[in-house]
């Protein structure tokens, strides 16, 4: 698959370098600095003592229509970033968003939008609900002043589209890629009861 990570940050680090370390075509989507180590070096994650790194793409934006798209970045900058990226983002492209908190896509099945977290309409805008799974991510990661980063824990990845009416052939060849990239993935049959199960223990523990 064609797959992007938008955000190289400390999850988008991670998420690159388990990408590329299997083989998958990835393009990383960056900015100054981190822009010209990313495309000199490539991407390192040490996953407690064992090294996943490869080269990626690094661009400013996404250029070409991509198969995924995992959106890295903090919930408040989603709708700049999905904007920004739209180039990358065809009808049929799958758009995966890995947020804490409460999502935007939260209440789409009921037609209604999370007040605040889309104030702008670009994601309404950008994205058809059929092409947005939903994401709860489980894992630990610091990046260090090198750029490379370091996970404590396994990936733990649950996804599920957000709406009926998903390409769920689709679905289930990015949940294969995952897996074979060493992201415990699994589709949620309740992705929403996922989101507030992290929620309540982000608000516990954080």
């Amino acid at each position: 698959m064609k797959i992007a990570i938008v955000g190289a940050g400390n999850i988008g680090t991670a998420m690159a370098a388990l990408f590329a370390s299997a083989g998958e075509e990835v393009t990383l989507g960056a900015r100054g600095a981190r822009l010209d180590a990313v495309a000199r070096d490539g991407v390192c994650l040490d996953d407690r003592g064992t090294l996943h790194a490869g080269p990626v793409r690094a661009v400013t934006a996404l250029d070409g229509v991509q198969d995924a798209v995992f959106l890295c970045v903090k919930a408040q900058d989603l709708g700049d970033a999905v904007a920004a990226n739209g180039r990358g983002i065809g009808p049929d492209t799958l758009v995966i968003p890995m947020i804490n908190g409460l999502p935007f896509w939260f209440f789409y099945d009921a037609g209604r939008a999370v007040p605040l977290a889309d104030p702008s309409g670009a994601l309404a805008g950008h994205l058809r609900p059929e092409q947005v799974l939903g994401a709860v991510l489980l894992m630990t990661v610091q990046t260090e002043a090198s750029g490379r980063a370091v996970s404590t824990n396994t990936p733990t990845l649950s996804l599920a589209p957000v709406v009926d009416g998903a390409d769920m052939a689709a679905v289930d060849r990015l949940i294969g890629v995952l897996n074979g990239a060493g992201v415990r993935t699994d589709l949620a049959p309740d992705i929403r009861q996922k989101v507030l199960v992290k929620l309540l223990a982000n608000i516990a523990t954080n």
